[in-house]
């Protein structure tokens, strides 16, 4: 179960984004759990301030309200891409929280883009995402 803990909004060189924070409530033992999209967000957030372009990526297929099924990226494609300002490098970020795993066909995407040059890592906080993608 997920509810709106906070939203802010981030204003970068003009352009604004609205970025809305989700947290669960405090697993047992007492401590929150932070839930993908808030580390998600925290991390587009903090990217985007420090010379990045980011773009969410929805994967699998989806209904539209006209009733027809259009494919996304492929499953198992990760939850954050887009490059750095300074050279252009291509970065792909798979986001889980403390206690997530890779699902099979994430595993079958880190395989895939391996051999190429392409920044790609599992962050579990800004932290992990700024090393991977070699950010400050």
């Amino acid at each position: 179960m997920h509810y709106l803990h906070n939203s802010r909004v981030a204003r970068d060189r003009g352009n604004v984004a609205i970025v809305l924070s989700m947290h669960s409530p405090a697993q047992k033992g007492g401590n929150p759990i932070e839930s993908e999209h808030k580390i998600q967000s925290d991390i587009m957030l903090e990217l985007s301030k420090n010379g990045f372009t980011v773009f969410r990526s929805n994967a699998g297929r989806v209904r539209t309200e006209s009733g027809a099924m259009i494919m996304l990226f492929p499953r198992g494609f990760p939850d954050l891409c887009g490059f750095r300002h300074s050279d252009g490098r291509f970065f792909c970020l798979e986001i889980k929280n403390a206690k997530g795993r890779l699902r099979d066909d994430q595993k079958l995407f880190a395989q895939f883009i391996k051999p190429f040059p392409v920044l790609y890592g599992v962050a579990r906080s800004v932290d992990d995402a700024l090393a991977i993608v070699g950010g400050e």
